[in-house]
């Protein structure tokens, strides 16, 4: 330990200097009598969203979204596999022929395509909740708004925008 540590004190780190910010003394010099940062803290953000009542982070609530939005995509992700599997019966075993056996594959093909893309939505709206930033809040609100109004997933969108809206969980994102 140095001698300008105090009694009881590690030093981790150096004291950081901020242009214009002076300290206690007006040189520039780190005022004393400030916290510092700890170590593993990054220097200008926050290590969590701090709310009035004193909560930090992510919430109960977004966590519950989050898994719900990543067990829809695994959900999803399990529908294409099985949509794939009947494709190949198609192509297989089917009695279809021609036309109908083309309008079936036509079919299949767009559920492929609609299941992969909303899977994809969903976890990019999972992973923007966990990032606790404002644009990740707005994705969110966007993917729960596009189910809602395509109809898609109007049984996840509605409570999920209930949630997302509330104050609790909007003060949490910077």
């Amino acid at each position: 330990m140095s001698d300008s540590t105090r009694k009881g004190e590690r030093e981790f780190a150096p004291k950081i200097v901020y242009p214009g910010r002076p300290g206690a003394a007006g040189d520039g010099s780190p005022d004393p009598a400030a916290p510092s940062p700890g170590p593993g803290t990054p220097i200008g953000r926050p290590a969590a969203a701090e709310l009035e009542d004193g909560s930090r982070g992510r919430g109960l609530g977004l966590w519950l979204l989050a898994g719900l939005q990543i067990a829809i995509a695994a959900g999803l992700l399990g529908w294409v596999g099985t949509l794939n599997s009947a494709r190949g019966w198609e192509l297989e075993r089917s009695f279809d022929v021609d036309e109908e056996l083309q309008a079936a594959l036509t079919g299949l093909d767009l559920m492929i395509r609609v299941a992969v893309i909303a899977a994809g939505g969903f976890l990019l709206s999972a992973l923007a909740l966990i990032t606790l930033r404002r644009l990740g809040w707005f994705l969110a609100v966007g993917w729960a708004v596009l189910m809602t109004v395509t109809g898609l997933g109007a049984v996840y969108g509605l409570p999920a925008l209930v949630c997302l809206f509330a104050p609790s969980t909007r003060a949490r994102f910077h």
